[in-house]
């Protein structure tokens, strides 16, 4: 949570990779599934002005590099 609330992108990314391992190998608890809707959303958004692309785009470079 403190990662998200540093606004630090690499810090966003980092809680965005982590939280996606832990999907594949088990269910996240609810306050897991918000923080990482809450990630992804904050990441794509940041790499969609960065990439110049729109957020829809952005989501399927995440989930590709994800493997997701």
């Amino acid at each position: 949570q403190e990662k998200l609330k540093s606004g630090d992108v690499f810090a966003c990314a980092e809680v965005v990779r982590n939280l996606a391992i832990r999907l594949r190998n088990a269910k996240l608890s609810t306050a897991e599934q918000s923080m990482y809707a809450n990630a992804r959303y904050l990441l794509t958004s940041e790499l969609a002005v960065s990439w110049d692309v729109d957020q829809e785009e952005a989501e399927a470079r995440i989930d590709k590099a994800l493997g997701v």
